[in-house]
């Protein structure tokens, strides 16, 4: 959203303080990065571009809901 609207994280949640704009924005962009490098990281064994969509998304949603399980339920756990 940041980059769409070309403005800083920081500026888009409203903060004040100039040191603390600092270190959001550096932390956006470190957790940026990594996520980034490891979504690409994830696709690049990928025969097909919809396997490599599909590994990329496996990995953006590892970070954003916090399930490491894979895609599918295990059985065994009901």
């Amino acid at each position: 959203m940041s980059q769409s609207m070309q403005t800083r994280p920081s500026e888009l949640a409203g903060l004040l303080d100039p040191l603390v704009k600092f270190y959001f924005d550096r932390a956006i962009w470190s957790f940026g990065s990594v996520v980034d490098a490891e979504m690409e990281q994830s696709s690049e064994k990928a025969k097909t571009t919809r396997s490599a969509t599909a590994k990329r998304m496996m990995v953006l949603n590892k970070y954003i809901t916090g399930d490491t399980r894979g895609r599918f339920k295990d059985p065994a756990m009901g």
